[in-house]
């Protein structure tokens, strides 16, 4: 469902539902497309939901281990990397199975002897289409970089946090945002629920 527009959707599951003694499974990575269908199209097709819950960061990292056992040379990745990957989609497996494949693409063609932070950053900005979307259509880059960092320690203060930002951009080759940019991007985060204060800072 995810690859139709509105109208083809709508024009897809009609043609469906006319035919006699059809049984419809769709599927798809957002739990709203059913809300955005109209109420007379959402009653014909009267759905019984199955919610498949995503995979956990932990479950995430052992299903790229096996892959990329399966198909790296030893040596090119490591945990980290993998694990810079599970963050970047957010629970993902299709996405997080193309990064990686992307990424050892992109280090190849680049002459690296490794998977590096820089080739899971590019291929994060191309890949598109993760069930974060709607993260990805509300922040800016370096705020989803802040995001990624945030969600890559679980629990860091600020201090912490912007130097780990400063890393990173270092090793991205980016040019990091102003200190009092900084603090308005938490701030924005903040305000739309992607991030929160620990309680003895709230």
């Amino acid at each position: 469902m995810d690859t139709c527009v509105p109208k083809q959707r709508k024009a897809v599951l009609s043609s469906l539902l006319g035919i006699a003694r059809c049984g419809v499974v769709c599927i798809s990575s957002c739990r709203h497309t059913l809300d955005a269908l109209d109420e007379k199209m959402a009653s014909r097709l009267n759905p019984q939901v199955l919610n498949f819950p995503a995979y956990s960061e932990d479950d995430m990292l052992l299903l790229l281990n096996s892959r990329a056992g399966q198909a790296l040379t030893p040596g090119t990745y490591d945990d980290g990397i993998l694990r810079r990957i599970c963050i970047s989609v957010d629970g993902d497996a299709r996405k997080a199975l193309r990064c990686l494949q992307a990424a050892a693409h992109l280090a190849e063609h680049e002459g690296a002897t490794k998977i590096m932070p820089i080739h899971i950053h590019k291929v994060s900005q191309t890949l598109g289409g993760t069930r974060d979307s709607t993260v990805a259509g509300q922040v800016r880059p370096h705020e989803r970089l802040i995001l990624n960092l945030v969600r890559e320690h679980q629990s860091i203060d600020s201090p912490r946090l912007r130097e780990e930002y400063l890393r990173v951009c270092e090793e991205l080759g980016a040019s990091p945002v102003a200190t009092r940019t900084f603090t308005d991007y938490l701030a924005h985060l903040l305000h739309l629920g992607f991030i929160k204060l620990a309680p003895d800072y709230a």
